[in-house]
C-alpha cells in the first residue's frame, strides 16, 4: 500500500521509507522517464525517473500501477519536480491491488495540507444542468484513467455543466509553487498554429498560444507544444469556457506575453481541459489599459503591445500585399480612429480581421471599437496594426471608459471631425524613427511636471515611456557608483568577492578580474519641476564621460579629480527616453524612473525644432 502523505513528505525533503503508485509513465525525448506518483490520500506529485529507475522501466520493471519503495530523492521546488535516484518495486504486487483511484476534478479533495503559499479560493454551485458527457469522461469518472494517459479522446474535451461543486482558483493566485489548482477561463484570442525547430533536438514541434481571461478580468497566456499542441489546437474554441487543471506554470516572458500577468501557462501531458456549456462568458473580459492616441508616439519601435479605444471616423477598403519572403498575399484593410485628445491615427487591420471586422465596421454609423494587443509603429509618423493576438471589441458594454468617449464625441467630437479640427497622430514626426537628438520634426517634448502628473503604474503593469529634455542638475559623489560585474561580454551579472578571485553567479565561473558597471542617481530639472532618475552604465558614460573604471581610477588618488569629474557632468542638457515603473517595497508602491536612452542636445536641430513650432502657433 502507498504511505499516507508521501507525497508532502517528499516534498519536506523526507524520502525514507515512502512508497508511492506509479502513475502515467512515460518516456521523454531525453531518453528518461517520468510519470506521477500517487501516496495513500491520492496527493500526486510529479517525479523523474534517474539513476538504474529509467533503465529498469524501459525493460518493464517498473510499469504502470507499481508500487515504488523509494530509498533517494531530491525535490526541486524550482522545477516542480521530484528526482527519484534510488528504489525498488514493491514484490508481489498486482497492479489492480496498487492502482489509486483518483477523484474527478469536479470533486474537491479533503486530504492533508502541504506546506505550500495561501491561494485564494473559489467555490462554484449553481442550479443543476444537465451535462453532456462523452464516453471518455464516464472512462475518466471510474478512475481508470486520468491526467496525461486522459480518457479524453484527440477528437474530443469532456464538457461539462458549471451545476457542478468544484473549486476553483483565480488566475492572480495560481504560482509555480503549487500544481492543485482548476481555473475556469474564456478563450479570448488564439493564434495559429506554428512549427518550431527545437535548438536541443534540431526536430520541427508544433506549437500555439491562446490567451484566456477569469472573471476577475485577469489574463494570461497559455502555449502547448508536439501532441498536445495536435490535441487541443483544434478543440480549443475563442469565446468558449474551459475548467482547466494542472497545468505548468513558470514567469512570463514579457516579450510574447502582453497579458500583464506575471506567470504563463503551459498545456503539458499531465494536464486536464474541460469546457463548461453553460457558462456566462459575459463576466469574463479582459482589462484593458488604454493609452490615449496622443501618446502613441511614445511607444514606437518598443518590443511591447498597447490597449486602444477610439471612434472609427473612416473604414478603408479591402486591400492585399505581397510578402517578399514567401510571396504570400496578405490581406489587410485600414480603418481610423479618434478619441477624446482630437487626435486620429491609422489601424492597419491583417487576415480575418480585415475581411470579417472590418466588413462589420463598415456597416455602423461612429462605432466605438476597443483593440488589444496592436503593435505601435513609425509609419506616416505614428500608427498602429494588429498582430496574431490582436482582439477587437466593437461597440463595449461592459468598458467603463466606453460610455465617456461616445458622450464626448456626441457632445464635442463629430463637430471636430465634420469641421476638420482633428489632427493625426503622426503629424510633424519623421516617418522614419525620430532620433533623440532632436530631429522629431515639430513635436514637443513632455515635461517631468507630466511624469508627477501622470497616475502610477500598477505594480504589474509594463512600463511607461517618455522622451523628455532636461538638465542634470545634481550627482551625489559618496553614492555607490558602480556594481562589479562579470568580465565576459555580454554578461552584466554581478560577481562576488570569493578567496581572492571573484564567483559570478549566472555563469557558475570564478574569475581573476571585474569589470565596473554605473548604477547612479542623478537629479534632473527641467522648467516644470525636478526628480531623481536611475541611470546604468551606457547613459552614466555618456554623461560622465567616463568610464566606470576610469573613474574609479580618480576616486584612488583622492586628489579631488573625482569630485571635480562629477561636477563637471552637471548642469549640461540632454534628450533622454525614461522608463517609468511601480515597484513594491515592503508593500508600498514607488515610482522609478529609469533613463533608457541619452543623447546631448543637438542645438541647431533643437532651434529648428522650436521654430517650427513657432511657426504652427502663429499660423
Amino acid at each position: 500500500m502507498a504511505s499516507a502523505g508521501g507525497a508532502a513528505r517528499l516534498k519536506n525533503g523526507d524520502d525514507e521509507g515512502v512508497r508511492m503508485c506509479v502513475r502515467d509513465l512515460k518516456r521523454a525525448d531525453s531518453g528518461k522517464y517520468r510519470c506521477v506518483l500517487v501516496d495513500e490520500d491520492q496527493e500526486e506529485i510529479r517525479a523523474g525517473l534517474g539513476g538504474d529507475l529509467s533503465k529498469r522501466a524501459e525493460t518493464g520493471e517498473i510499469c504502470e500501477g507499481s508500487l515504488l519503495h523509494i530509498k533517494a530523492a531530491q525535490y526541486h521546488v524550482d522545477r516542480n519536480i521530484c528526482v527519484v535516484s534510488a528504489g525498488e518495486v514493491v514484490p508481489n504486487v498486482k497492479q489492480e491491488n496498487t492502482q489509486v483511484k483518483p477523484e474527478p476534478f469536479d470533486k474537491p479533495k479533503d486530504a492533508t495540507p502541504v506546506k505550500e503559499e495561501p491561494m485564494q479560493v473559489k467555490t462554484e454551485q449553481s442550479t443543476p444542468v444537465k451535462a453532456e458527457v462523452s464516453p471518455a469522461s464516464a472512462a475518466a469518472k471510474s478512475g481508470k484513467e486520468y491526467a496525461g494517459g486522459s480518457p479524453q479522446q484527440k477528437d474530443t474535451i469532456v464538457k461539462v455543466g458549471s451545476s457542478m461543486s468544484r473549486r476553483v482558483q483565480p488566475l492572480q493566485a495560481l504560482n509555480p509553487y503549487n500544481n492543485q489548482w482548476t481555473v475556469k477561463v474564456r478563450v479570448v484570442s488564439k493564434e495559429p498554429m506554428r512549427h518550431i525547430v527545437t535548438k536541443k533536438e534540431q526536430v520541427e514541434v508544433p506549437v500555439f498560444s491562446m490567451e484566456a481571461v477569469d472573471e476577475d478580468g485577469t489574463a494570461i497566456r497559455i502555449t502547448a507544444w508536439r501532441d498536445v499542441a495536435e490535441k487541443y489546437y483544434p478543440l480549443m474554441e475563442v469565446d468558449k469556457v474551459y475548467y482547466i487543471s494542472r497545468g505548468a506554470l513558470k514567469a512570463a516572458d514579457r516579450r510574447y506575453s502582453n497579458t500583464g500577468n506575471l506567470y504563463e501557462m503551459t498545456l503539458n501531458s499531465t494536464a486536464t481541459v474541460e469546457e463548461c456549456i453553460d457558462a456566462d462568458a459575459s463576466k469574463m473580459q479582459k482589462a484593458y489599459h488604454f493609452i490615449p492616441i496622443d501618446k502613441l508616439s511614445a511607444y514606437n519601435g518598443l518590443r511591447t503591445v498597447v490597449d486602444v479605444l477610439g471612434i472609427v471616423t473612416t473604414v478603408g477598403p479591402v486591400g492585399s500585399i505581397k510578402r517578399k519572403s514567401t510571396m504570400e498575399e496578405l490581406i489587410r484593410r485600414d480603418v481610423t480612429l479618434l478619441d477624446r485628445t482630437g487626435k486620429t491615427i491609422n489601424l492597419t487591420l491583417w487576415g480575418e480581421l480585415a475581411t470579417h471586422e472590418g466588413a462589420m465596421l463598415e456597416k455602423l454609423e461612429y462605432p466605438l471599437l476597443a483593440v488589444s494587443g496592436v503593435r505601435v509603429s513609425d509609419y506616416n509618423g505614428v500608427s498602429i496594426s494588429t498582430i496574431t493576438k490582436t482582439t477587437l471589441q466593437i461597440n463595449p458594454v461592459e468598458e467603463p471608459h466606453a460610455e465617456e468617449l461616445k458622450q464626448w464625441f456626441a457632445d464635442e467630437g463629430k463637430t471636430l471631425l465634420v469641421e476638420g479640427r482633428t489632427t493625426e497622430a503622426g503629424e510633424g514626426l519623421s516617418s522614419r524613427r525620430a532620433s533623440l537628438s532632436g530631429a522629431a520634426g515639430n513635436a514637443e517634448y513632455e515635461t517631468l511636471s507630466d511624469l508627477g502628473l501622470e497616475e502610477t503604474p500598477a505594480s504589474k503593469e509594463k512600463p511607461h515611456y517618455h522622451t523628455i529634455k532636461l538638465t542634470v542638475a545634481a550627482i551625489k559623489p559618496d553614492q555607490p557608483m558602480w556594481y562589479l560585474a562579470c568580465p565576459e561580454p555580454g554578461v552584466n551579472n554581478k560577481v562576488v568577492e570569493d578567496n581572492g578571485r571573484y564567483w559570478c553567479e549566472a555563469t557558475q565561473k570564478h574569475y581573476d578580474n571585474f569589470n565596473r558597471r554605473y548604477v547612479v542617481s542623478m537629479k534632473a530639472l527641467d522648467s516644470t519641476g525636478d526628480g531623481w532618475l536611475s541611470v546604468f552604465d551606457q547613459q552614466a558614460t555618456e554623461i560622465l564621460g567616463v568610464t566606470a573604471d576610469e573613474l574609479a581610477q580618480l576616486r584612488d588618488k583622492a586628489d579631488g579629480s573625482y569630485e571635480r569629474k562629477i561636477k563637471q557632468a552637471c548642469w549640461k542638457e540632454y534628450v533622454v527616453r525614461l522608463s517609468v515603473r511601480t515597484d513594491e517595497y515592503q508593500d508600498i508602491l514607488r515610482k522609478r524612473c529609469m533613463v533608457t536612452r541619452c543623447t546631448p542636445v543637438d542645438f541647431q536641430a533643437e532651434s529648428k525644432r522650436l521654430l517650427g513650432l513657432i511657426q504652427k502657433f502663429t499660423t
